[in-house]
């Protein structure tokens, strides 16, 4: 699984994605919605899909001041440091 906010670094529309399809071997255009996704991947327990939600929310707001140069308060980093090793 992937993040969509992150997915979209790679996107030139923020729509769609190059993909390489193995089984064909060759380069193709896909949705983004479609990628690196699966329903219900932490189990159906919505406090736990909320709780990630929100931490993605935080993360791409993060990332957003990474970009721009600006300087993350003490809660911000944690919530980086979070977010990096859910993702591991």
């Amino acid at each position: 699984y992937v993040p969509r906010f992150l997915l979209k670094k790679f996107s030139s529309d923020s729509k769609n994605i190059n993909l390489i399809v193995l089984r064909k071997g060759i380069v193709a255009r896909g949705p983004l919605s479609h990628q690196c996704y699966e329903d219900y991947l932490h189990g159906k327990d919505e406090h736990l899909e909320k709780a990630f939600a929100e931490l993605e929310g935080k993360a791409s707001q993060i990332f957003k001041k990474i970009e721009l140069g600006a300087t993350l308060a003490t809660e911000e980093e944690f919530d980086l440091v979070l977010f990096i090793n859910y993702q591991l």
